[in-house]
């Protein structure tokens, strides 16, 4: 695996899927700095890539900024871990956007019978426990292969976990084992687990 480090990025190995479903190989730039300016020793910038990816395919020798809007995934191994990002519209109905609706780059950090997904997007709020930095805000969404996604969060008809996975015709069985009070945070785990549920039942 390709890996170089200049300056405030790093380049690897990886791909984008255009809109019309090619698969194109060549090098990411991750930034070594984060949007706040904090200098990021053993890591990179995952904030950007939900916003941008700065990709070069291979024989032209020139990084080219897309946007959400403009490809459908892009991926690449660092650390030993896979980062892919898919592209969706998302209808934010949260302070923390300015539009309603915006093309996002979401993380995919489970790949199951339902898939779960990853948005963070810095606030201005600042975190107490570290002078001048800036916490992130998470959200999580839910879909399949052949769905678009839907923001896990709870409201005045989704009230619980269970709720959730109800929308996406989880069988009964599994969601009355799954707790009431179960966070939103801790979705990830649930769904490993319904995906080991269903090899055993």
């Amino acid at each position: 695996m390709l890996v170089c480090r200049t300056g405030n990025a790093t380049k690897v190995a990886g791909y984008i899927v255009d809109n019309g479903h090619d698969t194109i190989y060549g090098l990411i730039k991750l930034r070594n700095v984060s949007q706040k300016g904090i200098l990021l020793i053993n890591g990179f910038d995952t904030e950007s890539l939900h916003e941008k990816v700065l990709f070069m395919k291979k024989g032209t020798g020139t990084f080219q900024t897309y946007l959400p809007n403009m490809i459908q995934s892009f991926g690449f191994r660092q650390d030993s871990m896979d980062f892919v990002f898919r592209s969706f519209l998302i209808e934010h109905n949260t302070v923390f956007y300015n539009d309603k609706s915006k093309y996002r780059f979401l993380r995919l950090i489970y790949d199951g019978s339902l898939d779960l997904y990853q948005d963070i997007t810095p606030t201005d709020k600042e975190n107490d426990a570290f002078a001048g930095a800036r916490t992130n805000y998470y959200e999580f969404f839910i879909g399949t292969c052949t769905s678009d996604v839907i923001k896990a969060a709870f409201d005045d008809k989704i009230k619980t976990v269970r709720d959730i996975l109800d929308q996406f015709d989880v069988e009964g069985q599994y969601i009355y084992t799954v707790p009431e009070a179960t966070k939103i945070k801790d979705l990830l785990v649930i769904l490993q687990d319904y995906d080991q549920w269903l090899l055993i039942k």
